[in-house]
């Protein structure tokens, strides 16, 4: 199977959970008002409504529960079964096919239990962890790699190259809700951007929409950040020596980045629900 169809199987798996929650609220409604209509004043026929309605509930609860079946089936796949194989039967590492593995993983995470913040963050900080899923690059190794072999990079650039927007979502979401200290430290303290870079890889983005080009995915970045509140401020950078023909570097402004940090504290002002209508 294409590595990618199985977030293909997962969305439409939630697409379609999504659909019988809508059908069985509508019934619940239903069978809500029905109760209050009759109550203390029975009528032969509504038992019999009453009934209909309950087992019209029971079934979508069924159907409900056996979308979840799948997605958990799918995901076990994606988390557990491809990484077995990619150990059987690659004889050296394929870091293109780690990429778009790792990513898929987060992803099909993301879909399965977007309104789930501690199962997300749990996935992703195992990714994290396990060296799988690196999104930090130093825009300082190829400039200065003989100089000290021993010196702590500093200059740290955000890596959304090939990244889904499911996942660039959840990162930046994460990053500033989960990581104030780190980001800090990389910003230095409101010294410096935080600086993004970024461009498109149809094999990794290719089942979300709206992302065919570069200003869609910089356009989005920019959205999603204008949309917290306070807003951040994220603008095109001048290429750096780390930018390819087809990549674009953002810089976050670090004054709004400050400012929001004031403005919100240690809270969780963030909300890291995963919409099916995002994807």
């Amino acid at each position: 199977m294409v590595l990618f169809s199985y977030a293909h199987l997962i969305q439409q798996c939630r697409l379609e959970k999504q659909s019988h929650l809508k059908q069985r609220d509508i019934f619940a409604s239903q069978l809500q008002a029905s109760d209050f209509e009759v109550s203390g004043n029975f009528q032969g026929g509504v038992r019999p409504f009453l009934a209909a309605l309950n087992q019209r509930l029971q079934t979508f609860d069924h159907l409900i529960a056996n979308c979840d079946k799948k997605m958990a089936r799918h995901l076990d796949q994606v988390l557990n079964s491809l990484p077995m194989l990619k150990k059987k039967q690659l004889h050296q590492d394929d870091c293109k096919w780690s990429f778009y593995l790792t990513h898929l993983q987060l992803t099909c995470a993301l879909l399965v239990h977007g309104d789930d913040f501690q199962q997300c963050s749990s996935i992703f900080e195992r990714l994290v962890s396990e060296g799988n899923l690196q999104i930090w690059i130093n825009s300082e190794v190829n400039a200065h790699a003989n100089e000290n072999e021993n010196e702590k990079p500093k200059n740290w650039i955000l890596n959304f190259r090939g990244v889904s927007l499911l996942n660039i979502r959840f990162i930046l979401r994460y990053l500033f809700t989960c990581s104030k200290e780190d980001l800090c430290d990389i910003i230095e303290n409101g010294k410096k951007d935080l600086v993004i870079l970024c461009n498109i890889n149809s094999k990794t983005i290719a089942f979300i929409k709206n992302t065919d080009n570069n200003n869609s995915l910089k356009q989005f970045i920019i959205d999603e950040l204008q949309s917290w509140t306070p807003p951040l401020i994220a603008s095109v950078q001048q290429s750096t020596p780390t930018d390819s023909a087809d990549s674009l570097t953002l810089a976050i402004d670090s004054a709004s980045i400050a400012k929001f940090f004031e403005q919100n504290g240690s809270c969780n002002t963030l909300s890291l629900l995963i919409d099916c209508a995002d994807t």
